[in-house]
């Protein structure tokens, strides 16, 4: 949480984001761990290798890492 107060200076207004591949269930945890919340699952969103992956996207805002 340093990293994101200090380095991004999320403010009152800021927020961040990530995707992550559904698929990969650790990095998942990771970004739960973090902080971050689970907003959406984006459908076939990915291709790799001619097969479509869902993609989770994760945010905070600054008022998620006030209470963390």
């Amino acid at each position: 949480m340093e990293i994101l107060t200090e380095r991004l200076s999320l403010k009152e207004y800021d927020n961040s984001c990530a995707l992550v591949i559904s698929d990969n269930k650790a990095s998942c945890r990771v970004m739960e761990k973090c902080g971050f919340k689970c907003e959406g699952i984006l459908r076939h969103f990915n291709k790799h290798d001619d097969n479509y992956r869902d993609v989770n996207y994760y945010g905070i805002i600054s008022s998620d890492i006030k209470s963390f």
